[in-house]
């Protein structure tokens, strides 16, 4: 990746470049268009604008989420601990839903097996999320 300071100096070296071919009153430095330097030139500033307005957007996203953290902390953080619990059981039901079929390849050829298999994982999913049927 390039830093700043190796952009500002390619820019500067380009404007240089660019400077010195329109002096010598020439299309072509070096074996470069010099109309391939200037759009190289246009091109890296553009970037560089649109970097800096996507950074300024990231921020502005950035204390908004913080912001309505914040807000939902206000009330003691039950809000936001609640919400990252819900996160927790759903993932602990996922992943035991996502299990159930591999337990069943697993069985001993025996459909019984298969059900008990899901019952148990159903029951000790039941158990870790505090939910009774």
């Amino acid at each position: 990746m390039i830093t700043i300071s190796e952009t500002e100096r390619i820019i500067k070296a380009l404007e240089s470049e660019i400077h010195r071919a329109e002096y010598v009153k020439t299309d072509y430095l070096d074996g470069v268009e010099v109309k391939d330097l200037k759009l190289s030139l246009e091109l890296i500033k553009d970037l560089q604008e649109e970097n800096a307005s996507l950074e300024a957007e990231v921020d502005k996203q950035y204390e908004q989420a913080k912001a309505d953290i914040l807000g939902n902390m206000s009330d003691g953080g039950t809000s936001c601990h609640w919400c990252i619990e819900q996160h927790r059981l759903n993932a602990i039901k996922e992943f035991a839903e996502r299990l159930k079929p591999k337990l069943r390849t697993n069985a001993y050829v025996s459909p019984f097996a298969s059900n008990v298999n899901d019952v148990i994982l159903d029951n000790l999913v039941n158990e870790i999320v505090g939910e009774e049927k």
